[in-house]
């Protein structure tokens, strides 16, 4: 087992013998092959670098697609960079496009989707959504 990348609340592992990469987190812990990594990059981000990485079932071409990004602390990012390019030599992985790199906007789903899972949402919430919302959109912009 190497030690790819630790951090508080994050940890990067590989199993070289099972090929898998082990990602954990305070709240989780993630599993994958190696193999189904399709891209991994460091993104530029406006509060600061993410390690984006691209997992998809290569033999359902792409229909289903996990997307993990990480926060990257700033005395890490070295350590991050080098991370990346080992599992890119190690495993032929690509890097991501600058255009898989962009986070896709956040939008609240509309009321009448059928994606809600309970509607319509209270005061309370539309309130608290609106100043979510708000925070996130104030960070990407700084």
């Amino acid at each position: 087992m190497r030690q790819l990348l630790e951090w508080d609340g994050f940890r990067l592992r590989e199993d070289e013998e099972r090929g898998t990469l082990i990602l954990r987190t305070e709240w989780s812990r993630m599993e994958v092959l190696a193999r189904t990594c399709e891209s991994i990059g460091l993104l530029a981000h406006g509060a600061g670098p993410r390690l984006i990485l691209h997992f998809t079932d290569r033999a359902r071409q792409g229909e289903e697609r996990v997307v993990v990004r990480v926060a990257v602390p700033e005395d890490r990012v070295h350590d991050a960079r080098e991370a990346v390019e080992l599992l890119r030599r190690a495993h032929g992985i690509p890097e991501a496009a600058e255009s898989e790199q962009e986070e896709e906007p956040l939008v609240r789903i509309p009321r009448d989707s059928p994606e809600w899972v309970v509607s319509p949402a209270s005061g309370i919430s539309d309130a608290l959504y609106a100043e979510v919302f708000g925070r996130i959109e104030s960070e990407r912009v700084s």
